[in-house]
C-alpha cells in the first residue's frame, strides 16, 4: 500500500531509512528545495511504501541546472564529465549524443519525469525493498502520473537484486558514470597496500586533528561550506549541487548524517571535512571537502579506517579514480533505471535510441578504458 505523506512532523518512522528521510526532508517539504540547494528547484513528494519512506521529485521545467533532479541536466553533466577524453572519435560521439538528446528533451518534453528515491545529492543509498514494493511504486506512479517518465536514480553493483527486479518490470538501464566501492571484508587487504602505508605515515606526522561534533558553530559551518564550494563548484563544476548554509544546518540536526572535520592543531582552522550517512550497513559521503591533495589523502584515510569498521560497503564518488583504485576502491558502473513504455511513440523512439547508444558505445568505453 502506498500513500503520500504531506506532513512529516507527526509521522512515526518504522525503520532506519525512514528516520533518515524524515529528518532530512522535513525542512525541505516546508521551505522548498532552493533554500537548501541553490540550483535545485523541484517539487518533492514523500511516499510511504509499506512503511518505508521514499522521496520522489518533479522538475518544474524552469529553474534547475543540476543532474540529480533533471533529465536535461543529466545529459549536460554527461558532456561535462567526458569533455577531457583524449579519444577524438568518442569525444565527437559524446558531443553529438548529448546535443541531440538535449534538443529532443526540450522539443518532446522528455524532462517530464519522476525521479524515485532522490535525495537530491550526488549519491543515494537504497532502503531494504521487496519486489512487490517496486511493483506497487510503478503501478502507483503510472496511474497517478501517466505522462511522466519514471526514473530510479543511482543503482550500481551493490544493488544487483534491485537491477534484476527493475529489469523484470521493463525498466531500461542508462549508464551514468563509474563509481568506486570499498568493502569491510577487505579492510585488512587495504591496510597492507603500499599507498595506504605511505598515507598512514604521513597522517602520523601531520598537524591536523580529526574531529566530530553535533553542534558546530555558525562560523565552523561557514568554513565547511567554503571548503565544499571551492572543491565541488569552483574546481569541478557548478552543475554539482550548490549547497547553501541552511543545508549544512539541517544535516547537522539529522542523527543519521555525520559531519567530520580536519582542523589545524595550531591555528584551529578547518582545512578539510566530509559529510556522510549510513543506512543498512552501507555508507556514502556525498559531500567531501579539502584544500589540497595531501589533505585529501589525510581525510580519506580517516574516513576509510573509521567507517569500514561500522559499514559493510562504502560508496565513493566518480572523481580521482586512480587515487582510489590504488588504495581501497573497486570500480562499478552506476545506472539510472528508466521506464518509458507507456509514453507516446516519438518519446519511446528517442528513449530507445538513446539507451541503445548508451549501452553499445558509452558503456563499452567506460568499462574498457577506465581502470
Amino acid at each position: 500500500m502506498i500513500k503520500i505523506i504531506k506532513n512529516l512532523d507527526n509521522y512515526s518512522p518504522k525503520n532506519e531509512y525512514s528516520i533518515f528521510i524524515k529528518d532530512y526532508f522535513k525542512g525541505i517539504l516546508k521551505d522548498g528545495t532552493k533554500r537548501y540547494i541553490k540550483n535545485i528547484d523541484v517539487e518533492v513528494q514523500i511516499l510511504d511504501v509499506n512503511w518505508t519512506l521514499i522521496p520522489i521529485t518533479f522538475w518544474n521545467l524552469k529553474n534547475n541546472n543540476c543532474f540529480s533532479s533533471s533529465v536535461l541536466w543529466m545529459f549536460q553533466y554527461l558532456w561535462h564529465e567526458t569533455k577531457n577524453i583524449n579519444n577524438i572519435f568518442l569525444k565527437i560521439f559524446i558531443y553529438i549524443y548529448t546535443k541531440i538528446n538535449i534538443f529532443f528533451i526540450k522539443i518532446l518534453r522528455l524532462d517530464l519525469a519522476i525521479f524515485v528515491n532522490n535525495n537530491l545529492l550526488s549519491t543515494n543509498i537504497y532502503p531494504d525493498l521487496k519486489e512487490n514494493d517496486f511493483i506497487e511504486i510503478q503501478n502507483f506512479l503510472l496511474k497517478k502520473y501517466p505522462k511522466y517518465t519514471i526514473i530510479f536514480r543511482t543503482l550500481n553493483g551493490q544493488n544487483k537484486k534491485y537491477l534484476e527486479i527493475l529489469k523484470k518490470l521493463w525498466f531500461s538501464k542508462i549508464i551514468f558514470r563509474q563509481i568506486y566501492l570499498s568493502y569491510k571484508e577487505k579492510k585488512e587487504l587495504y591496510l597492507n597496500n603500499k599507498y595506504v602505508k605511505q598515507d598512514r605515515k604521513m597522517v602520523m606526522k601531520s598537524r591536523y586533528e580529526h574531529i566530530y561534533k553535533n553542534n558546530y558553530s555558525n562560523n565552523e559551518l561557514k568554513e565547511i561550506k567554503e571548503c565544499y564550494d571551492n572543491l565541488y563548484l569552483k574546481k569541478y563544476s557548478f552543475l554539482n549541487p550548490q549547497l547553501t548554509f541552511d543545508f549544512f544546518k539541517i544535516i547537522q540536526q539529522n542523527n543519521s548524517f555525520f559531519i567530520k572535520i580536519l582542523k589545524n592543531k595550531y591555528d584551529q582552522k578547518i582545512n578539510a571535512a566530509y559529510g556522510c550517512f549510513m543506512i543498512n550497513n552501507q555508507i556514502t559521503a556525498p559531500v567531501f571537502w579539502y584544500k589540497n591533495d595531501n589533505l585529501y589523502r589525510n581525510i580519506t584515510l580517516f574516513c576509510v579506517m573509521e567507517w569500514l569498521d561500522k559499514a559493510e560497503i562504502m560508496n565513493w564518488s566518480s572523481w580521482v579514480w586512480q587515487f582510489k583504485m590504488n588504495r581501497w576502491a573497486e570500480k562499478t558502473t552506476e545506472y539510472f533505471l528508466i521506464y518509458y513504455k507507456h509514453l507516446s511513440f516519438f518519446k519511446k523512439l528517442i528513449w530507445s535510441i538513446t539507451l541503445y547508444l548508451s549501452e553499445n558505445i558509452w558503456e563499452r568505453y567506460l568499462k574498457n578504458n577506465i581502470a
